[in-house]
């Protein structure tokens, strides 16, 4: 998924929320796993660069817990985990 693209964001949520209904099953965790980076001298790297890692490693990381965020308080996500382990 393109965590910088909120139409395609919202396209794998509502298939992740189907696909829960579909099986009877709720969303306890979202592995909110995103990440690039820019290997160069400060001085030799490209402000595009850099703009792209924050919208990446930065905003898409808020994206993907803001757009999953209601599935996972639905099940009251780690709370209920704790409760069986």
């Amino acid at each position: 998924m393109n965590v910088t693209n909120d139409e395609e964001m919202n396209e794998v949520f509502n298939e992740v929320k189907n696909d829960l209904k579909g099986n009877g099953d709720q969303l306890w965790a979202v592995v909110n796993n995103t990440a690039t980076v820019t290997k160069s001298h400060i001085e030799w790297g490209a402000l595009d660069s850099y703009k792209k890692e924050f919208e990446v490693n930065v905003f898409g990381f808020v994206r993907v817990t803001r757009v999953f965020l209601s599935l996972t308080r639905n099940s009251k996500g780690i709370k209920k985990f704790s409760k069986i382990i």
